[in-house]
């Protein structure tokens, strides 16, 4: 498996583009992978394993959510089923790796959410490739998990 880019190691909270901030509060950081010391414009999607979409620390609970962001339709066959599972494996790889808390040093023993923002409703199937993740592998690791549906817009409906 090729290695997840992340933001350099050396990089500090101070060196994130500004105003990263959304509007219930909630402290974002973006991890784009770097090029030339600025940051690049890479997919921040499911079919990127290759990026760790967006990273989240909630300054109320302290929670911090790894986000990763699915914009098609998941299909009746579980064809999308593969980018997920690379998906979910360079998450699972960043935490675990100790990668999180090296880049953001400030993260360490915080509690962790895997968030997953989709557009289209889940199938059976990759309802049940979660559930079977979210057991084997997350729930051990100390790793919680929440999707949620996002309009086409972006934006959660109502």
């Amino acid at each position: 498996m090729t290695r997840p880019r992340y933001a350099a190691s050396n990089a500090s909270q101070s060196d994130l583009p500004a105003g990263r901030f959304s509007g219930n509060g909630q402290r974002i950081l973006v991890i784009p992978s770097l090029s030339n010391s600025s940051w690049a414009a890479e997919r921040m999607t499911v079919d990127n394993p290759l990026v760790i979409d967006l990273v989240t620390v909630d300054p109320l609970t302290g929670i911090v959510s790894l986000i990763m962001v699915e914009h098609r339709e998941w299909g009746e066959a579980g064809e999308l089923l593969p980018d997920l599972q690379a998906k979910l494996n360079a998450y699972f790889a960043y935490v675990e790796s100790g990668q999180l808390v090296q880049d953001f040093p400030d993260v360490a023993g915080k509690p962790i959410t895997f968030l997953l923002n989709h557009v289209y409703e889940l199938g059976p199937r990759e309802r049940e490739f979660i559930r079977i993740a979210v057991q084997q592998h997350f729930v051990p690791a100390g790793i919680t998990w929440r999707h949620e549906m996002l309009g086409r817009n972006g934006v959660k409906p109502n």
